[in-house]
């Protein structure tokens, strides 16, 4: 059996015996017909990428139709299923939540089919003026090793004066995604052979930098960075799987599940690293980097500490109006999103008419900030970035409980859209999603047996594009991935790679001529 049915029968079989576990952990009807929903959902999916080539002629709109499934119900399924745990119990509307998702889990399945029917001839047609245009850029182009070093080294840099609110902390910030390049490395001596570059070098410099990597995301108390980069080459490992028409070895199953063992016994201490780091960050003043490792590594040696404080963020979440301890795992509860989408659609529930004319007008404004805020200022359009320091999230517990803004609650596309335009939005979102896969097909490269490979900016974003590739907290969140986000990371990309091109030019020429 070739790996990627492999993948695919592991998961469905996954989901089957989450389900029946779900029908022993708890046999109320609420919570048989939430796992009934999901496994339908999710089912559909999965065979829907095994039983067409989508995986291979649209690789990324196709991870991220997967993405959207797995983060918000196969997910959860999961998760509670191995933690014993209800998949309604936190929820405050499980079945409501879990039937708008599957909803637009299907619409996005047809936008799919859809933006297929239009493009499945594309690869006999001359690329378009676009793709032409980044293709004489080098967007498409396999860079070579020193090109990902320079490019990581500027990223990694990027993390140290991206703070603030400043404009140009923000354009420092948008380098950030650059940090990953160099873990793109054994991609391309696996795709080209070791005549890409010295492996054992280079392989010995990415252990360097990834050490590097988690010690300054110790010392910012960032666990993003350290946990991108990770969940970076992860899912371009899973993707890779689920288009490999390989068949696995004995030795290479064996090797795969052992690594999987590993990483499940990993992720109980990096879980409570993960609790250390909030701990030092929330205990006591603002402190110098090497003394928050300090308090990190304390906090990291005293289970009970760890224990006392997940024990007070789940009373503080009991107590709380908006509800973010659905995952008790702090590694699962950052791949799966349902709470929030539960929050938000509850929270936006029988709005009034006035809290519907409230939602379309910050709706407005927040649409028009992404704009930058000069061009505001010369159109006269009454529109201050300062006066929206707060989420989608944010307003819909606002407007709905008076709570105050400012707490950066996650939202969710769908409840926002519901309110704004009913039983429209559905076909509103596939339109959405056309425009989305569109966008994504830019960062594929096509050949003419119509197999597709991931240009470098697609891999350097793949978390990205497959937590919210197709969904998002907010409407004016998806509008500016659309508009500026996606054409940004292009841009800066092209920018770097180039400017690496002609560093590398300029030290080759600077080097003295070997002697005759």
């Amino acid at each position: 059996m070739i790996l990627s049915k492999l993948i695919n029968n592991i998961l469905l079989a996954l989901l089957s015996i989450s389900f029946l576990l779900q029908l022993l952990i708890d046999f109320s009807s609420i919570n048989i017909a939430c796992a009934i929903i999901v496994l339908t959902s999710a089912c559909a999916t999965l065979l829907y990428i095994r039983w067409t080539d989508v995986i291979q002629t649209h690789a990324l709109s196709t991870f991220s139709i997967f993405g959207f499934c797995l983060t918000t119900q196969a997910g959860a399924l999961l998760a509670q299923s191995m933690s014993w745990t209800s998949m309604g119990k936190d929820l405050y509307q499980p079945i409501e939540t879990f039937s708008t998702l599957a909803l637009y889990q299907f619409i996005a399945i047809l936008a799919h089919l859809i933006f297929r029917m239009l493009t499945h001839k594309q690869a006999t047609f001359s690329p378009s003026l676009l793709r032409s245009l980044f293709s004489k850029m080098g967007l498409y182009d396999i860079p070579k090793v020193q090109n990902l070093w320079h490019m990581g080294w500027l990223g990694l840099l990027s993390y140290l004066f991206s703070g603030g609110a400043e404009v140009g902390n923000k354009l420092i910030a948008g380098l950030n995604f650059l940090t990953w390049a160099p873990f793109l490395i054994p991609v391309f001596v696996t795709q080209i052979g070791n005549t890409y570059c010295n492996v054992k070098r280079n392989y010995t410099w990415l252990f360097l930098f990834t050490m590097l990597v988690v010690m300054l995301g110790l010392l910012m108390n960032a666990r993003v960075i350290i946990f991108n980069g990770g969940m970076t080459i992860a899912l371009l490992l899973l993707l890779s799987a689920l288009r490999s028409a390989k068949i696995p070895t004995y030795s290479q199953l064996t090797k795969t599940g052992l690594s999987i063992v590993v990483l499940a016994a990993l992720s109980v201490p990096l879980s409570d690293l993960a609790t250390a780091m909030v701990i030092a960050r929330t205990s006591g003043p603002r402190v110098s980097p090497i003394k928050m490792v300090e308090k990190t590594f304390d906090a990291l040696e005293d289970p009970l500490a760890i224990e006392e404080y997940r024990q007070s963020a789940k009373s503080k979440v009991n107590y709380s109006v908006y509800n973010e301890g659905y995952i008790s795992s702090p590694i699962a509860a950052r791949l799966v999103e349902t709470q929030f989408h539960d929050n938000a659609l509850y929270f936006s529930k029988n709005f009034t008419s006035s809290s519907e004319r409230n939602l379309r007008e910050i709706t407005i404004d927040f649409i028009l900030a992404i704009f930058p805020q000069p061009f505001l200022d010369f159109l006269e359009i009454d529109v201050q970035k300062s006066d929206l320091p707060f989420s989608m999230g944010d307003y819909l517990v606002h407007e709905r409980h008076g709570i105050k803004l400012g707490g950066f609650k996650t939202g969710s596309i769908f409840a926002q859209g519901g309110a704004l335009f009913g039983w429209f939005f559905p076909l509103i979102y596939l339109l959405i999603c056309l425009v989305l896969f569109s966008l994504m097909d830019l960062l594929t490269i096509r050949s003419v047996n119509t197999q597709t490979a991931l240009a470098v900016p697609a891999m350097l974003i793949i978390w990205k594009l497959f937590i919210s590739g197709i969904t998002g907290e907010s409407m004016h969140q998806i509008i500016s991935f659309i508009l500026r986000n996606l054409l940004q990371v292009m841009i800066i990309y092209l920018i770097i790679l180039n400017s690496s091109r002609l560093f590398s030019w300029l030290i080759s020429t600077l080097k003295p001529s070997p002697p005759r």
